[in-house]
């Protein structure tokens, strides 16, 4: 037993929690490889991935984690370059970035995360503009959210928009905003 749970999220159809000792666990459907097994095989039963994680998110099919060196790991689809990087589904945790990573949020397509220094940064699905880019691009890698700055302390996304809280307790926002959600 690795003690209690002190952290979880749910993706589309897959759950990935942090127990107390740090360690990953992930249990729900596979298919793309979101449960970081290198199986591809739905889990009823829960699985650990990986150890000395700090923070977790889950998109629709894929999965990222924070590590304690603030290294950023992540597996499943990469259809859409949600994990920073042009190539296959990873089914086991790949290193996305060395360091210096302090959160992380995925939506059902995209990942962005917030680094130390305070900036912005993501990949994925960006037709509505939500990656802060400035533009609706699809990036192929990690880019920065020039358009909603920095000094970022928090980060949160949806499908379609993206928002940062700043330092100052500005809340800027980036993407679509047909419902006035921004």
């Amino acid at each position: 037993d690795a003690g209690p749970v002190i952290a979880c999220v749910a993706g589309g159809y897959h759950t990935l929690f942090i127990k107390e000792d740090f360690t990953l666990w992930t249990v729900g459907r596979n298919s793309h490889g979101q449960l970081g097994d290198n199986t591809g095989i739905d889990r009823n039963q829960s699985v650990q991935v990986a150890s000395d994680v700090v923070a977790v998110a889950a998109g629709g099919y894929h999965s990222l984690f924070i590590k304690k060196d603030g290294s950023l790991w992540g597996m499943g689809d990469n259809g859409w370059k949600q994990l920073g990087f042009i190539g296959a589904n990873p089914q086991s945790p790949t290193k996305l970035l060395d360091g210096n990573v302090s959160k992380i949020k995925c939506g059902w397509s995209t990942a962005m995360f917030l680094k130390k220094d305070g900036t912005v940064w993501g990949s994925g699905v960006n037709s509505s503009g939500q990656l802060g880019t400035g533009t609706s691009d699809m990036p192929t890698a990690f880019v920065q959210a020039t358009s909603i700055g920095t000094d970022g302390v928090d980060i949160a996304i949806s499908n379609v928009h993206s928002l940062v809280l700043k330092k100052n307790g500005s809340v800027w926002g980036s993407g679509q905003n047909n419902s006035g959600q921004l």
